[in-house]
């Protein structure tokens, strides 16, 4: 949710303040009052994702092709799925090639709250517009994202993108975006487990996001990745593969170490296999609040089997 309300609010300052023929370029540079041209975006956005839209403050500066936003929300006005304290996207009006040109999306402070199984409303809306961001950047997020009756939190959020391109899709179709991506986040809460200093870096290739490098700070230990996540179809995100190893402390003091693999068509089927050595772990577990992921792993001379929730060694 929040990667598409971005993505259309970003294509449609850049198409207002390019001389694109309609009502939202016409009020951008006649230097109409803020207020209606916050409306006239937020009813823009809201048109294509059927979701309520406001934005309380929105002013485009002329001499530095700047858009200024403050406090835009997306959702129900009690609880909103997305809240953006200060937006500033920099255009860049003289660019050559097609399309619009975006030299800066900054956002500060935003907070998201969202269930994961909406990544795949992403491919319900077409680009109209093709645009590129020399430089994307969000500081200091908190996101909540609903799993399976879970939760995974995400906070002290940061997210880089750089040369990200977004070319004109139809609407049911993959977005075929590119760019280099890198993201950190300071603490990380996955159900009941409290982990911390998530980094990831990759690069969107128009067909899925290679990962150079997810790592993770684990009790005792952390846990190192690499891989891909495609773009997939209608049915979202997917095919994802990712392995790398990891280590960990468990109760008692006693350490595991080993290999970890990721995989699965989707989201919606993912399994943790790989191989575990090291200490005594309890005949049987669970994880509460964590996603339901299908768990195939070895434990020596065992096998680890059910979900992050409730599992057996057998």
């Amino acid at each position: 949710m929040r990667w598409t309300t971005t993505v259309l609010l970003v294509t449609a300052l850049a198409g207002a303040a390019a001389g694109q023929p309609g009502p939202a370029a016409k009020k951008a540079q006649a230097g109409k009052p803020e207020e209606e041209l916050g409306t006239l975006i937020a009813r823009r956005i809201q048109r294509a994702t059927g979701v309520k839209v406001r934005i309380r403050k929105l002013v485009y500066e002329l001499f530095t092709s700047t858009f200024v936003g403050e406090r835009i929300a997306v959702g129900p006005a009690g609880r909103p799925y997305v809240v953006i304290p200060d937006l500033k996207v920099e255009l860049s009006l003289l660019a050559k090639g097609p399309g619009a040109t975006v030299a800066l999306v900054e956002v500060r402070k935003p907070r998201l709250r969202a269930r994961a199984a909406w990544l795949k409303r992403i491919y319900r809306f077409p680009v109209h517009r093709q645009t590129t961001v020399r430089v994307g950047r969000l500081v200091g997020g908190h996101a909540t994202i609903e799993v399976d009756g879970g939760q995974i939190v995400l906070d002290g959020l940061a997210l880089t993108v750089e040369g990200l391109n977004v070319p004109v899709t139809r609407a049911g179709t993959p977005p075929a975006v590119t760019g280099d991506v890198s993201l950190r986040a300071a603490h990380v809460r996955i159900g009941a487990l409290a982990l911390k200093d998530l980094a990831l870096d990759g690069t969107l290739t128009g067909k899925a996001l290679e990962v150079k490098r997810l790592s993770l700070g684990l009790p005792g230990g952390a846990a190192t990745l690499a891989g891909s996540v495609g773009f997939g179809g209608k049915r979202g995100p997917g095919p994802v593969d990712l392995s790398g190893s990891f280590k960990a402390a468990i109760d008692g003091g006693a350490t595991l170490a080993g290999t970890i693999r990721i995989s699965g068509k989707t989201l919606d089927n993912l399994v943790l296999g790989g191989k575990v050595e090291g200490g005594k772990l309890p005949a049987r577990g669970g994880l509460e609040g964590a996603p339901a992921l299908d768990l195939r792993m070895r434990a020596g001379r065992r096998r680890l089997r059910g979900t992050l929730r409730g599992w057996r060694l057998r």
